[in-house]
């Protein structure tokens, strides 16, 4: 048999926890939405797209689900392929044993003589009782 593979012994392990991977000096703050327009300082101004500003460790946290969803699904689709490989396995496996257990029960069914011998065997032995006590009649005679 083929030794136990998961997944994590043909590719890295994750970390354990996202905030691991951030800058211990990375800021984080509440998300803030940002709409779209113009945006003046000054006398510099600069077009903003809309969207939502995220703090540094949201980000590394958010690359770090989105490549964990990535591995789980991954997992999942190793998962149903090895239970459905495991399944048909098995079932061949089960039409195996039936079919040997069919054969068995073939090979040891007894036959008409060998059911029927006990009683042939009774009635031999009451014939044999009777054949010897008519014998003894008729020789005393």
């Amino acid at each position: 048999m083929p030794k136990y593979m998961n997944l994590d012994s043909i590719g890295p392990a994750l970390p354990a926890l996202p905030d691991s991977l951030a800058n211990k000096n990375a800021l984080e703050y509440k998300s803030k939405p940002i709409f779209g327009g113009k945006y003046i300082e000054g006398k510099d101004t600069s077009m903003l797209p809309p969207g939502v500003l995220i703090s540094e460790k949201n980000a590394v946290r958010y690359i770090f689900y989105e490549a964990a969803y990535k591995r789980v699904s991954l997992e999942l689709d190793y998962s149903k392929f090895l239970c459905k490989d495991y399944y048909d396995k098995s079932l061949a496996a089960e039409r195996l044993y039936q079919d040997e257990i069919k054969r068995l029960r073939k090979e040891v069914k007894r036959s008409w003589l060998e059911q029927n011998i006990p009683y042939i065997a009774f009635i031999g032995g009451i014939a044999s009782a009777v054949l010897t006590e008519w014998a003894v009649l008729h020789v005393s005679k």
